[in-house]
């Protein structure tokens, strides 16, 4: 099924990330092509990537737990959706909009950018594609 696929592409691609901010944070600097001797991450720097790290991981252990229950997919595929979205709205605004972002960083954020505009059209196409939910009644 579809939507398995793309919870399963979103929720490894959120693992990654998550990888990244809470262990790896010399990795980080060098996928954004900053000097780690130049730029060094301070201690209030470091805490914020490790809550996005956490909040990467939870949002990737959500979609991955409902991979298994298709019944759930609708709003798991929305969720990751709503995220992709998200993060490739903030990378286009990097791009584009925001002019303190240094050249250096700005192939990461138009990797990360098509990256998250890709697993949003799979996302999108995924939800497309599942059957429509029937409403519920209340008793």
């Amino acid at each position: 099924m579809l939507s398995s696929l793309a919870l399963v592409a979103s929720s490894a691609f959120y693992l990654v990330i998550s990888y990244y901010n809470l262990f790896d944070h010399e990795g980080l600097l060098r996928i954004y092509n900053l000097n780690s001797q130049v730029y060094t991450l301070n201690p209030l720097s470091i805490t914020a990537l490790r809550s996005f790290g956490v909040a990467a991981f939870i949002l990737s252990f959500i979609m991955a737990h409902m991979i298994k229950h298709v019944e759930k997919h609708s709003a798991a595929v929305r969720t990751a959706l709503m995220t992709t979205i998200c993060f490739a709205l903030l990378h286009g605004h990097r791009l584009y909009l925001d002019v303190s972002t240094p050249e250096a960083g700005k192939a990461a954020s138009y990797q990360l950018f098509c990256a998250n505009l890709g697993l949003s059209a799979i996302n999108l196409v995924a939800l497309m594609r599942l059957p429509a939910e029937k409403p519920k009644k209340n008793d």
